[in-house]
């Protein structure tokens, strides 16, 4: 064999056992990000119960959510979302030096192409804006926010009509009013929503479609506060999928 092509062979053999070392780091890294994010969700499932008050005391609830273990492992977890019966329960970050860092990391920002559910600094982390935004993947049925896109069935959209956030001090509940695809287009750098006529110009300018649906008894109006989950849209990449939700209680954190 001419020394040529022993070479070639052996550039071709280190190529190859680097590719293989690369892959079998990538389902590493994968898998042990899909674990922790199931082990972080079995330990820390919300477990919530409302706590029965009189008409003086303000609603209050009781949680399962141990913040200050989770924000030891990571400082950025701020708040914990879960939809109910769409198996949605998520902490949520948010980076404070890169919007896009938690796109591809997990919630220990250690690698994870899965990513987590994340918020970017367009938010303030007190759900106090008009619009929030939670982002998350839709890779695979149990990964994120991949749910979001069953909410094109309209049983499922019928089935399901609260979103909660968690927080240390606060629980928010959000009542569902629509689920729809929508462009690309970046909603908190496109919309103002602190204006109020761009406010209720949004929501009143969205139109029935395919895998859409609405409440519009609930659409918000100017001072509503407006929940947003947002993933990629299944039947069009290009695309997004909106959940949204208007804020209608919040509660009081208490101690078990």
């Amino acid at each position: 064999m001419k020394p040529v092509v022993k070479i070639l062979l052996s550039v071709v053999a280190v190529a190859a056992a680097a590719i293989c070392v690369l892959c079998c780091l990538y389902i590493y890294q994968y898998f042990r990000g899909g674990q922790l994010t199931e082990t972080v969700a079995g330990e820390s499932a919300p477990n919530a119960t409302i706590v029965v008050g009189n008409a003086s005391t303000e609603p209050s609830m009781t949680i399962g959510i141990d913040f200050a273990s989770l924000q030891e492992m990571n400082e950025e977890i701020y708040a914990w979302v879960e939809l109910p019966g769409a198996d949605i329960s998520h902490a949520v970050v948010q980076s404070a030096t890169n919007d896009l860092f938690y796109n591809d990391h997990n919630i220990d920002k250690s690698y994870y192409s899965g990513g987590s559910i994340f918020s970017q600094r367009y938010n303030t982390t007190t759900f106090e804006d008009p619009v929030t935004v939670l982002y998350g993947h839709n890779r695979h049925s149990h990964t994120m926010f991949a749910p979001l896109n069953d909410f094109a069935a309209a049983d499922v959209f019928e089935a399901n009509r609260y979103i909660f956030i968690y927080t240390p001090e606060t629980v928010y509940q959000y009542e569902i009013f629509a689920a729809y695809p929508h462009s690309s287009e970046h909603l908190l750098l496109c919309h103002d929503f602190t204006d109020s006529k761009e406010f209720n110009d949004y929501f009143a300018q969205l139109k029935d479609g395919l895998d859409t649906h609405y409440r519009r008894e609930l659409f918000p109006e100017e001072g509503d506060k407006v929940l947003t989950l947002s993933t990629c849209y299944k039947r069009n990449r290009m695309q997004r999928y909106l959940v949204q939700g208007v804020l209608t209680q919040t509660y009081n954190v208490v101690e078990n």
